[in-house]
């Protein structure tokens, strides 16, 4: 049994008995020499049909070779017939151009469907990374947007005691920036020697602490600090207050005190007047005694001198007595 060599091993030719006539002899050798070379005819009808293929996509370069070998051994089964409507048969040289224009055209189609995996991959690639820059431009506008109102928040409710908002930007895909980070500076410090404004300051520092709706953890530490510095402030309040409370009791108390020692001075002094009133008195009483005494003794003696210097006829002359 003989087979094809070449570009289709599958093809078989059938046997033949050999004939004793030679010129049935030269017809069976022109037949096998006929099928011998007819896969280049073969590649020919193939070339042809790979060119059809191409107005019809999707028959592959297999499909067309077992279409060709079919015709090959329906033309082998039938060489009388084959031989009557065969056209002229193309040269050798012809033949073998045709084959290696159809293998070429073959490579071309192999290496263009690489070439074609190759674009899709690419465009496939491209087409994530732009996904991947949209998503990231949408993250960085949603991060900006939280950003810039989180600091807000603390700016707005910090009032005076706020600084002013420091931001840290990345720049998008798009080229833009936007912030992903940001700070407001607060003033925590204590009001010297007034417990009640640095109440009320700490207070309000707490609050802007945490005023955004997710505060951070910067954010809880600066609000317990202000949490601490109220405790401190209140115990100093207090402490104020106490020391007010004493120094006013101490201020009574001496008041207090004033009062009875001036009130035991005044009794003093009063009982001091009295008494020199009552000697005043006294003095004044036995002064005047004296006077009297001393005012009744002179007259007495004036009486008695002017007695004595009376003429003693007004008296009497018998008697003998003085006065």
């Amino acid at each position: 049994m003989s087979t094809l060599s070449g570009v289709f091993p599958n093809a078989i030719t059938p046997t033949f008995a050999q004939s004793s006539d030679p010129a049935e002899q030269s017809r069976l050798r022109r037949q096998n020499e006929s099928a011998v070379f007819s896969p280049i005819e073969a590649s020919e009808e193939s070339s042809r049909s790979s060119r059809g293929s191409g107005e019809q996509p999707g028959r592959t370069t297999a499909e067309q070779s077992a279409e060709t070998v079919a015709r090959l051994a329906s033309r082998e089964a039938n060489p009388v017939a084959e031989e009557r409507s065969e056209p002229p048969r193309q040269t050798e040289a012809e033949a073998e151009a045709d084959v290696r224009q159809v293998s070429n055209r073959d490579n071309s189609q192999d290496s263009s469907q690489p070439r074609e995996a190759l674009s899709e991959a690419e465009s496939q690639r491209e087409q994530a990374r732009l996904e991947e820059e949209i998503e990231l431009v949408r993250e960085l506008a949603a991060r900006d947007r939280e950003v810039r109102a989180h600091e807000q928040a603390h700016q707005s409710v910090g009032g005076q005691y706020a600084g002013a908002m420091e931001l840290t930007y990345r720049q998008g895909p798009d080229g833009r920036r936007y912030a992903v980070g940001g700070e407001v500076s607060i003033d925590v410090s204590k009001v010297p020697n007034d417990p009640e404004a640095t109440l009320d300051k700490a207070e309000q520092v707490r609050r802007a602490a945490l005023a955004p709706a997710e505060p951070s953890t910067q954010d809880r530490q600066v609000a317990a600090l202000a949490t601490q510095i109220t405790v401190e402030a209140q115990a100093e309040l207090r402490q104020m207050e106490r020391q007010e409370a004493e120094q006013a009791s101490e201020e009574r108390a001496e008041r207090q005190a004033i009062n009875e020692e001036t009130e035991e001075k005044t009794e003093a002094s009063s009982e001091s007047d009295n008494e020199k009133s009552e000697q005043v008195a006294q003095d004044n009483e036995e002064r005047l005694d004296e006077i009297f005494q001393r005012t009744s003794e002179a007259i007495e003696s004036a009486l008695d001198a002017a007695y004595r210097q009376q003429p003693q006829r007004d008296i009497g002359f018998n008697l003998d007595t003085t006065v």
